[in-house]
């Protein structure tokens, strides 16, 4: 791929965002010193497929529809597994506000199959022309209409400059005599941060809402963060703005186009599925005009997550803007980068799942098919001298060099020599697949990062792009299995994991050859043991990526990592609970409460200090003789539970929510929590995160058992001291579960620790 170098184009502005504006879309752009708003006319195309209809009949039916402005036949790739292109109506609507009247009507006399349809507009704007958010352009224009659009910048470009983007943070307070703040409560105060504090209150509610307007306009930022805007924020501001006749006036956006018309609703409660997991982001979604609205209580979203940078670099790459990219899931953002590939190479994007059944599989073919990644089950136990390797992004670089896509495996044409190993599937060598398209700028993009993160000056802005590029790649490989991919196929998916454990174990017979031991290995990674020196170590991963084609890394060397077993069966190592100390000092940790999203704070500080004293050892004897101190320290967080010496906002838990409170069957903390929510009147959804302080945890009343986190400041509940000492006590355990332990306490004891 030809990446560009760094461009430096300091006189033409950012494309900030997009909006429709009528049958007009309107580009923000971001100069230096001022924003500009300026309108581009656009007549959406989409396309007919005739199936048993004839093609005069086709034409026919849609010269006779009133919004149908222009017919052209044009060749274009559908199914996507059609080596040749076929004849199809392209047809462009008279307006942008009757695309989606037209295509409907069409679709209702069930002559035809449409295609390129169902998406956002200004997304669609974005496939059909190219441009792309954050993406700096020239332009002419006549007043606010745009008379001439250039791009001046590249999605492959790897060092670009981006502009420097102004924030504001939003908060409010609610005067409320109730124990959860309703739309029906007035307005207490509004706080404004953007570096400095500016607070509004002392006025009544109608004119504080009016000096939040004139302050924003004054301030004019580029972000507004607002904590939970989306759930409750802006409902309720709209609500309040709404009681004084302002519901129409009142707005937050750049050319003072109303709150309450920002609004998109999502169909559904919000929940969703992804590997198992049920994960929440409202339904209700405010997106408004020229600035961008940022919900920062959107935890489970990938790409906030990653900073700002990050978003950006996934706004460029996979043309989509920044409000939603704050918004989507990964497979979303996978999906777009796909459909605009798509749309570049002539392929017709289907509404629904490209209908590719499953091949037939006898008993034998769907043992040998329907496995996952290889896996060496972990030695139990405290390991020196350990070696961790993995493979750079073994998956998606597994799909790029093999050409795996739902369209070339198990292709037509059976004649091509490439062959999935033990499945015998065969794989197009004719074209090269959509899916390794889409991916080969994201692969080449992160690597370019993390290089960069390693030796530029800029190491927090790459690092931020390359773990929101490394989501994406994450969500490649279950996509192509996943039920509503429009471009999905089972087989594909299988084929990729049978590559993955063919590679893994061509790295283990390598290992052999050098004498190393393999301590540990899962899917993509590999420990080993048998040498000291580094050396050694990266020229067996030079020697491993020479073989596989795939790049495998030398992470470093542990003084000591310890792996440890499963609960239920302490014979049996967990594949991802671990954790250890490099060389240099660095500790890693994997599957402990440090890393569960689900453990107070208070607990995840014990265990941080724990783990840092622990981490002086530089081998078995040091670690005993440190166990007697790291007991002390224990009961030194104890100590303080037991004192009632903790802040009860730092014992919360957190946990997602399952199902909808009704929905449950017992008495769960679960349970609970969801109960507590909806007699508050919260509307508790499947995938939403609660929080909650264990009050008496044996209580017989279970309403007594727990208090939600919005309540602590409302009641005078203490927490849960002895169920504090439990999860601490707990903690220290799980650390030492591949030591001998003491039936008496419950405790991990030798006579060291006495």
């Amino acid at each position: 791929m030809n990446v560009s170098m760094r461009v430096n184009l300091e006189l033409q502005p950012w494309l900030l965002d997009l909006n429709i504006e009528g049958d007009r879309i309107a580009l923000w752009f971001k100069h230096p010193t001022k924003i500009a708003r300026k309108l581009i006319k656009y007549q959406p195309s989409f396309y007919v497929v005739p199936q048993k209809t004839s093609f005069p009949e086709i034409e026919q039916m849609l010269n006779s529809h009133p919004h149908v402005d222009q017919i052209e036949l044009v060749q274009r790739f559908h199914p996507i597994q059609a080596h040749e292109s076929r004849p199809v109506f392209r047809v462009t609507c008279d307006r942008l506000s009757s695309f989606q009247k037209t295509w409907h009507d069409i679709e209702a006399l069930d002559k035809a199959e449409l295609c390129n349809v169902d998406f956002p507009l200004v997304q669609k704007w974005m496939y059909e022309t190219g441009f792309f958010p954050m993406a700096q352009i020239k332009y002419t224009s006549n007043g606010d209409t745009l008379d001439a659009l250039e791009l001046c910048d590249s999605r492959e470009t790897i060092q670009y400059d981006i502009p420097d983007l102004t924030r504001l943070k939003l908060e409010v307070g609610i005067k409320t005599s109730s124990l959860l703040a309703s739309e029906r409560d007035p307005l207490k105060w509004i706080r404004l941060l953007n570096g400095e504090e500016i607070i509004i209150e002392r006025l009544n509610e109608h004119d504080m809402l009016l000096e939040l307007m004139r302050t924003v306009r004054t301030l004019d930022p580029d972000i507004i963060e607002a904590e939970n805007g989306d759930n409750f924020l802006f409902p309720y501001l709209i609500a309040r703005a709404s009681k004084y006749g302002l519901g129409d006036t009142f707005t937050l956006s750049r050319d003072s186009f109303p709150l309450q018309r920002c609004l998109r609703t999502m169909h559904g409660s919000g929940s969703y599925f992804s590997y198992g997991i049920i994960y929440y982001r409202s339904p209700r979604q405010f997106y408004l005009h020229g600035r961008l609205h940022i919900d920062t209580a959107n935890g489970t979203h990938a790409f906030p997550l990653q900073g700002l940078p990050g978003m950006i670099e996934v706004a460029r790459v996979t043309l989509s803007p920044l409000q939603l990219v704050s918004r989507i899931t990964i497979g979303q953002a996978m999906t777009s980068m796909q459909f605009y590939k798509a749309h570049q190479l002539g392929i017709l994007i289907p509404q629904s799942k490209t209908n590719t059944a499953e091949h037939f599989k006898t008993g034998l073919k769907m043992l040998q098919s329907d496995r996952g990644g290889f896996i060496f089950s972990p030695l139990v136990g405290f390991f020196e001298n350990v070696a961790e390797t993995d493979f750079s992004s073994m998956y998606p670089t597994i799909m790029l060099n093999h050409n795996i896509s739902p369209e070339t495996v198990l292709c037509s044409c059976q004649d091509s020599p490439l062959r999935v190993p033990e499945l015998g599937y065969n794989v197009c060598d004719k074209r090269i697949g959509l899916v390794p398209q889409a991916l080969e700028l994201i692969l080449t993009k992160r690597k370019a990062y993390k290089l960069l993160a390693k030796q530029g000056p800029e190491k927090e802005r790459y690092e931020s792009m390359e773990k929101a590029l490394k989501w994406i790649l994450v969500t490649c490989f279950g996509y192509t299995g996943y039920r509503n991919s429009r471009f999905g196929r089972i087989e594909a998916h299988e084929s990729v994991t049978a590559w993955a454990r063919k590679i893994l174990l061509e790295a283990a017979h390598i290992a052999d050859d050098f004498n190393l031991e393999i301590i540990h290995g899962i899917v993509d990674s590999l420990w080993l043991k048998g040498s000291t020196e580094d050396t050694i170590y990266k020229q067996y991963c030079d020697a491993v990526t020479a073989a596989t084609g795939i790049e495998m890394q030398h992470k470093g060397i542990y003084k000591w990592v310890v792996f440890l077993p499963t609960k239920a069966f302490p014979g049996v190592g967990a594949l991802t609970h671990y954790y250890g100390v490099f060389r240099d000092g660095t500790i890693k940790v994997r599957g402990l409460e440090l890393r569960r999203h689900d453990t107070p704070l208070f607990i995840k500080q014990a265990q941080d200090a724990l783990l840092r004293l622990l981490a002086k050892a530089n081998d078995w004897q040091q670690f005993q003789a440190l166990l007697p101190k790291a007991y002390k320290l224990l009961q030194h967080y104890t100590k303080r539970v037991m004192e009632g010496d903790v802040d009860p906002a730092a014992l919360l838990l957190t946990m997602r929510l399952s199902r909808l409170p009704e929905a449950y069957q017992n008495s769960s903390r679960q349970a609970l929590a969801a109960w507590q929510c909806k007699r508050l009147g919260m509307n508790p959804q499947p995938g939403q995160m609660v929080q909650y302080l264990l009050t008496n945890a044996q209580a017989k009343r279970p309403q007594d058992r727990l208090l939600l986190a919005q309540l602590l400041e409302r009641t005078n509940r203490s927490y849960d001291r002895s169920a504090y000492r439990e999860l601490l006590e707990r903690m220290f355990e799980n650390m030492l579960l591949f030591m001998k332990k003491s039936k008496s306490t419950g405790l991990f004891r030798n006579r060291q620790l006495v």
